[in-house]
């Protein structure tokens, strides 16, 4: 029975375990009473008994505690523990001890309260798309008769389509179409030489056009080979501003040729080219756009700026496309800025010198 001893010395009744170290006392207690009964018994007999051997040493109760001996002095410094959470200390109460109880049956468990909503927590995530419904189909309906065709709307205005050659290529005739140019070329022409344009009359051809074009070229195809006879330049009809340089044409026979010139015409504005000779000579330069005209075969005897009616091609909104002729007078051959108001037309030999204005 040694193992039945106070297992928990207590002197403060402050400790928060104390209640528990008191009831261990107890326990163990009452431990020894129950083996101590075991060893005395309960019977009796008048009979004497054999004197048994000595039976074992018996331990009697505990006895009270004895004083609390002094202070010893501190243990070794143990591992510091994790820090428990904070407690909210309550008031101590006083301590009062009960008789010894015995451990009771377990009550049954009680019935569930439950206590108030909890605040309202964050909104969660946005959930998924779902998936698509099924399909459904409506009641079949039926075609209705068709309406009555609408009274036809006003006409829209005219398009203006770009035409490829606008701004980059253009003759110096009419709406400078070079279409229109070389389909006159390919016809039966008859090419002035210089002898037939002379060195006091330039021969003028007027064009207008829908878009602007910067030229940086201007081409003609020869007939003949010369050497800096033929002349030609641009210039504006509402003041005989010239436009480009007095260019010097050198021909070769059955060539495309060519004088680098830098200048830009603008939309819309009538503008007239003309080609001069500063000598003589018999070699025709240039391919021309038409024959040979005189009073009787070609030759209109009005200067163009002064047609009648809707055949005024210097009209604020001309009506008809600028394809028309003049002579302008020169002195040997030179084209001079400004120069000089063209006059109306009478015979040439050979017709018009082919212009063109390029781009590039």
């Amino acid at each position: 029975m040694a193992r039945f001893i106070k297992p928990h010395a207590i002197r403060d009744l402050t400790q928060p375990q104390v209640a528990q170290d008191i009831d261990d006392n107890f326990d163990s207690i009452w431990e020894a009473v129950k083996e101590l009964k075991a060893l005395i018994g309960t019977g009796s007999s008048s009979t004497p008994g054999v004197i048994g051997a000595d039976g074992l040493p018996g331990i009697g109760m505990p006895g009270d505690d004895g004083e609390d001996g002094p202070i010893g002095p501190p243990g070794p410094r143990g591992l510091t523990g994790a820090a428990g959470a904070a407690g909210t200390p309550g008031a101590a109460g006083p301590l009062t001890i009960g008789p010894m109880g015995i451990d009771g049956d377990d009550g049954e468990d009680g019935w569930t309260i439950p206590g108030p909503p909890g605040p309202k927590g964050d909104a969660g995530a946005a959930g998924a798309t779902g998936a698509a419904g099924p399909m459904t189909l409506g009641p079949m309906s039926l075609e209705g008769e068709p309406g009555e065709d609408g009274w036809p709307g006003p006409p829209g205005p005219s398009g203006d389509i770009k035409q490829t050659w606008e701004g980059r290529i253009v003759a110096c005739a009419g709406d400078g179409n070079p279409n229109t140019a070389l389909t006159l070329m390919s016809n039966a022409v008859a090419s002035p030489t210089p002898n037939n344009i002379g060195t006091t009359i330039g021969r003028v051809s007027y064009f207008k056009l829908k878009r602007g074009i910067t030229v940086a070229n201007i081409r003609w195809y020869s007939i003949g080979s010369t050497t800096s006879i033929y002349h030609t330049a641009i210039y504006r009809a509402s003041d005989n501003a010239r436009m480009s340089s007095d260019n010097s044409l050198t021909t070769t026979a059955a060539q495309w040729d060519s004088v680098a010139d830098a200048f830009t015409l603008s939309p819309n504005v009538l503008y007239y080219c003309v080609v001069s000779a500063d000598t003589t000579g018999t070699t025709g330069g240039p391919l021309a756009l038409s024959g040979t005209i005189g009073a009787t075969t070609g030759a209109i005897q009005v200067v163009p700026t002064s047609w009648p009616g809707s055949l005024d091609i210097n009209a604020t909104t001309p009506i008809i496309i600028p394809y028309a002729f003049a002579n302008v007078a020169v002195t040997a051959g030179a084209l001079p800025d400004p120069g000089n108001t063209p006059t109306a037309i009478t015979t040439w030999s050979g017709g018009m010198p082919a212009i063109f204005l390029d781009s590039q």
